[in-house]
């Protein structure tokens, strides 16, 4: 089935003018013909381009009548012929655009093009993709569009592009080093890029431009073999206990992170915390939010060491100020001072902000608490189809028995042995 696109060119800005001129392009049996509408807009008028609906907003903009008529030509055209057995992406713009077409001579849909159309169009142009997931796809492109260009794929016809083909990009990943770093992507960070680069690839299955992914068959490993670091009982409680009177500034990295540690909660998550997701009822003090990375929602009661922390910032003008429960405080500064914490506390295991989280996950499976609640509820992993039966059969009550089991946890394990639960302060 042909497709149409209309779409600004931004790569033949006037260099005089400063206008971007509109194209059309025809995309029909893996082959593309695109040309100029004739049509330049400015960069305020470009801001209202609608990539989704490819027309200007508002719809009444007069932009929107050259479009509008050819997109009209187009549906005709598609009404009135056989388009998928007896025309070429060619014909079918010049039937639509007349001698207007003539402008630019055939060209097939290579693969870095396509790449970049599906960037442009489905993943910059979209409203319902989050930035992060924008800015993953971009990478995964850039790591594509690299392989390509090393591998002399930049005239690759996307329908030449096959298994042995995408076999070769997986094993091309696998010897990326990480930036200013001497080891190589891991299993799990390839497969995150090829999933994406498979993403797109079946689009294009489904617009009929190939008739197989490529990546079908590619091994995808979602979760790494090795064992997710995290601290132990004792090191929570000798970071908990430690006399900072001497480090003042250290006391708010320590309290972030005591707070992943007993919430499983994320360093963006604990960033964004606001009063507002705090709340107070007859069973305890409740803790409700929506996870950035995932959107899915965490509802926890918090245990005491947790209130103890937050009830600290209460009265913190630098936090009221940025409308948060903890002062702000950069990713890089806050792994500085728990790696400052580590050191004058003897710990010598690698520390970061996101041990917290796998440090609180082991505390929880320790204190035997039931998977679906610490996955699905507490700690906001995203496991798919589960989520949705997690929320209709956690109830209030098996939220109150993860928190009573988890305090009991560290009750026992920690204060018999480290920490007071009295105390908040060394």
């Amino acid at each position: 089935m042909a497709t149409i696109t209309i779409y600004p060119k931004t790569d033949k800005v006037s260099k005089k003018t400063g206008k971007t001129p509109m194209y059309v392009r025809i995309l029909h049996q893996n082959k593309k013909a695109e040309a100029s509408l004739k049509i330049e807009v400015t960069e305020q008028e470009f801001e209202r381009w609608n990539f989704t609906m490819q027309s200007f907003d508002p719809s009444r903009d007069p932009l929107n009548s050259r479009i509008n008529r050819v997109k009209g030509d187009y549906e005709n055209f598609l009404a009135m012929n056989k388009v998928h057995l007896e025309f070429t992406a060619r014909e079918i713009l010049d039937h639509i655009l007349g001698i207007e077409a003539k402008e630019e001579a055939y060209k097939p849909l290579v693969v870095v093009d396509f790449i970049d159309n599906y960037l442009r169009e489905h993943i910059d142009g979209s409203s319902l993709i989050k930035s992060g997931t924008k800015r993953n796809y971009r990478k995964s492109i850039l790591h594509f569009k690299k392989f390509l260009k090393e591998n002399d794929y930049g005239n690759l016809e996307l329908k030449n592009f096959k298994f042995p083909n995408a076999e070769r990009f997986n094993v091309y990943l696998s010897n990326v080093y990480y930036p200013n770093k001497k080891t190589k992507m891991l299993p799990v960070s390839v497969s995150s890029v090829v999933i994406k680069i498979k993403a797109i690839f079946e689009y294009a299955v489904k617009a009929e431009f190939i008739p197989r992914n490529p990546f079908k068959g590619i091994k995808i490993v979602t979760e790494s073999i090795e064992k997710k670091p995290q601290l132990s009982a004792a090191d929570v409680a000798l970071i908990y206990k430690k006399d900072l009177s001497s480090y003042p500034t250290l006391e708010v990295y320590r309290d972030m992170f005591l707070f992943g540690c007993f919430t499983g909660f994320a360093y963006v998550d604990i960033f964004n915390l606001k009063w507002a997701n705090i709340s107070v009822d007859d069973l305890g003090t409740k803790l409700n939010a929506q996870r950035v990375k995932t959107n899915v929602e965490i509802e926890q009661y918090l245990i005491t060491y947790a209130v103890d922390i937050i009830n600290k910032y209460k009265n913190s003008l630098v936090a009221s100020l940025n409308g948060t429960i903890f002062p702000p405080r950069s990713l890089t500064h806050l792994n500085i001072g728990i790696k400052g914490l580590a050191d004058i506390c003897g710990i010598t295991k690698k520390v970061s902000s996101h041990i917290a989280r796998h440090t609180c996950s082991g505390f929880m499976s320790q204190a035997e608490i039931p998977t679906d609640i610490v996955a699905g509820r507490i700690m906001g992993w995203e496991t798919g189809k589960n989520i949705s039966w997690v929320y209709q059969t956690v109830t209030n009550s098996s939220l109150i028995i993860a928190r009573n089991k988890f305090q009991l946890y560290l009750d026992k394990y920690l204060i018999d042995g480290f920490l007071c639960s009295n105390s908040s302060k060394a």
